[in-house]
C-alpha cells in the first residue's frame, strides 16, 4: 500500500539539471528565507534571474535546479500542493532573464523548493550502498548508481510529511508513498528519479 512505502529522490545528483539561475538576496521573499521565515503573501512569488546575459535560458525542462534549488512547472507541483508538506516550502516562482525585466516561462507557472521538513530517519547502518562523506563521518552520499533498495529508513519515516530532508544525506530527500502514487498517476514522477527505499 502507498501509505507504507518511501522514496528517495537522487536529482540532486543530476548536474545536467543545473541551469545558470540566480536569486537577488535583497528582495524581500529571499530575506525572510534567509532569516528563517516563511515569506509574506505579498512577497510571493520569489525571482530567479538567468546569471548570463548571452542566456536566453530557452527550453527549461519541466524540473530543473539553480538560485534556490529545486524548480519546477506548474504540472509537476500541481499534485504536491494537495500534500501535508510540513516545514517544506513550495513557493510561486517567476523567471526573469538576466536583464531583470524579461519574464520566460510565465504559462507554465513555476514553483521552486527552497526549504525542506527536517526529519531524521534514515538507516545508514542498514544501507550498505551509501557512500560515507569525506568531510564528515556522519553524514551520507548517496551511490552513484542508485536502485531500488539501496537506502533504509527507520519506521518513523511512514509519519513524516510528504517531502522530507534527512540532514545526514547529503544529496538526497525523501517523498511518501501517497504522494509518489499522485505524481505517478499524474505523470511526472519520473521527472523526480526516485527509488523506492526499504523500511526497516
Amino acid at each position: 500500500m502507498a501509505q507504507d512505502r518511501v522514496w528517495v529522490s537522487a536529482i540532486k545528483t543530476d548536474s545536467s539539471l543545473v541551469k545558470g539561475l540566480e536569486k537577488d538576496e535583497s528582495e524581500p521573499g529571499w530575506v525572510a528565507l534567509n532569516e528563517r521565515r516563511d515569506p509574506a503573501e505579498q512577497d510571493l512569488p520569489v525571482h530567479l534571474y538567468g546569471k548570463y546575459r548571452d542566456d536566453p535560458l530557452k527550453d527549461l525542462p519541466p524540473l530543473f535546479m539553480g538560485g534556490s534549488g529545486i524548480s519546477m512547472s506548474g504540472q509537476i507541483a500541481a499534485p504536491m500542493l494537495n500534500f501535508d508538506l510540513g516545514r517544506t516550502l513550495l513557493l510561486p516562482l517567476r523567471i526573469l532573464l538576466a536583464d531583470r525585466t524579461t519574464e520566460i516561462g510565465a504559462e507554465r507557472a513555476f514553483y521552486t523548493i527552497p526549504r525542506y521538513h527536517v526529519f531524521e530517519a534514515l538507516a545508514p547502518e542498514d544501507s550498505p550502498a551509501l557512500r560515507q562523506s569525506e568531510y564528515d563521518d556522519a553524514q551520507w552520499l548517496l551511490p552513484r548508481a542508485p536502485k531500488d533498495g539501496d537506502v533504509a529508513v527507520k519506521p518513523q519515516a511512514l509519519e513524516a510529511p510528504a517531502i522530507w530532508f534527512d540532514s545526514r544525506l547529503i544529496n538526497g530527500f525523501f517523498m511518501s508513498g501517497p504522494l509518489v502514487a499522485a505524481l505517478q498517476e499524474a505523470g511526472v514522477a519520473r521527472y523526480w528519479q526516485l527509488f523506492e527505499c526499504r523500511v526497516v
